[in-house]
């Protein structure tokens, strides 16, 4: 963002009137204007740098409003450090409330949608939920400890295997029109790109390289509501070669492809699965256990690889993009 020249609102702590503009064209010069966004809950830390003399309406509390790649922005000035005419002010996204408000003990009498949830944890309705792709789900969950709301949010997210995605809409005067909450299931936040790949050692070049297999296993267990488990499935998943990738039996679910080519042991085992227990779930039917079972199987059967690199790519917070390696 700092290489470009993006008009920003500066306003006043209460929301209700503009107090000036960060502008390289017409409004406060900014030195460099560094915007990272965050894959949880599309958040958003904005840092600015720009020489102060007269202007010093702006403080912590204040908020930047701005559009940028189609996306609208409006965060709370969190920080505020002046070291002689150089000023840096850091704003984060996503309400006051939710980043510094917190709830206790939580223990709901009976099962809640995640839509419930929200709603119990933003009383005041800050937030309107758009996109749900778990509004067919109930779980009843409960806390001990002591959360952020923000924290507690996305532990409700979690459970419900879903993503968070804050989104905020502006006025046309740069105030806040609403916040809206996005649910979608985990893995559809954002762009597939798949289509779109991009070559290591061509849009980016490698610095460092690594892979492990500490946490990798070829095998899970878990159980759902009430002590129930996945026998009976009999799910079996074949790769592009029409060889099994994975299957279920029992109460667990293998993936034979990893466990040949990292055994447990080794040739003088018959066994040689590496299981992990994911425990107890709230899920209630198979075929919804079978689907959680599934999707972690695939995340934790294949190698941990690492990639420190150079260069840029066009895409967005959550896209998926094919990674090419050439080297």
């Amino acid at each position: 963002m700092n290489k470009n020249n993006v008009r920003i609102a500066v306003r006043d702590s209460t929301d209700s009137h503009n107090v000036a503009f960060f502008d390289n064209k017409a409004g406060i010069k900014y030195k460099s204007a560094n915007l990272h966004r965050f894959l949880a809950g599309s958040a958003s830390i904005l840092t600015i740098k720009y020489n102060s003399k007269d202007i010093d309406s702006i403080r912590s509390g204040c908020k930047l409003a701005f559009r940028y790649k189609n996306r609208d922005y409006w965060l709370n000035v969190m920080s505020f450090e002046k070291k002689g005419f150089e000023v840096e002010l850091t704003a984060y996204s996503l309400g006051l409330e939710l980043n510094n408000e917190t709830r206790g003990e939580h223990k709901p009498a009976n099962a809640m949608s995640i839509a419930e949830y929200v709603a119990y944890y933003d009383p005041e309705h800050a937030l309107t939920i758009g996109v749900n792709e778990v509004s067919d789900k109930r779980i009843k969950l409960e806390w001990t400890g002591t959360d952020t709301i923000l924290a507690r949010l996305f532990s409700v997210a979690n459970s419900f295997g879903a993503e968070l995605d804050f989104n905020v809409e502006l006025n046309d005067d740069y105030s806040l029109k609403r916040q809206v909450l996005n649910i979608y299931k985990k893995g559809n936040l954002g762009t597939n790109k798949l289509s779109q790949p991009v070559r290591v050692g061509k849009e980016l070049k490698v610095i460092n390289y690594s892979d492990n297999i500490k946490e990798l296993r070829t095998a899970v267990r878990a159980t759902g509501k009430d002590g129930l488990t996945i026998d009976g499935l009999n799910k079996k998943i074949y790769d592009s070669n029409k060889q099994l990738l994975y299957y279920s039996s029992g109460m667990t679910v293998y993936a034979p492809q990893s466990r040949d080519r990292f055994p447990s042991v080794g040739k003088g085992s018959n066994d040689n699965w590496i299981v992990k227990d994911l425990g107890e779930t709230q899920y209630e039917t198979k075929e919804a256990l079978w689907g959680y079972m599934y999707g972690e199987i695939q995340k934790i059967s294949v190698p941990e690889i690492t990639y420190e690199v150079e260069g840029a790519i066009e895409a967005g917070i959550g896209d998926t993009q094919t990674l090419i390696d050439d080297i």
